[in-house]
């Protein structure tokens, strides 16, 4: 489980970047942070690799 501090944490250090890379991976943290409690997005980090995460009370859930 992440908690939101670290996603927060991640959406800082991506938003920094300069790269192509850094503007998706802050597109991703903004869209976790988004979530309400009980809403699951699919994410894919590198091709073919899809993770469900789900916004939970404590934090974000991966499956």
């Amino acid at each position: 489980m992440l908690n939101r501090r670290t996603i927060e944490d991640m959406c800082k250090a991506a938003e920094a970047g300069s790269s192509a890379e850094s503007a998706w991976a802050a597109q991703i943290c903004r869209q976790l942070l988004d979530l309400q409690v009980g809403e699951t997005v699919k994410v894919s980090f590198e091709p073919g690799e899809e993770f469900l995460i789900t916004c939970c009370q404590e934090g974000y859930e991966l499956e």
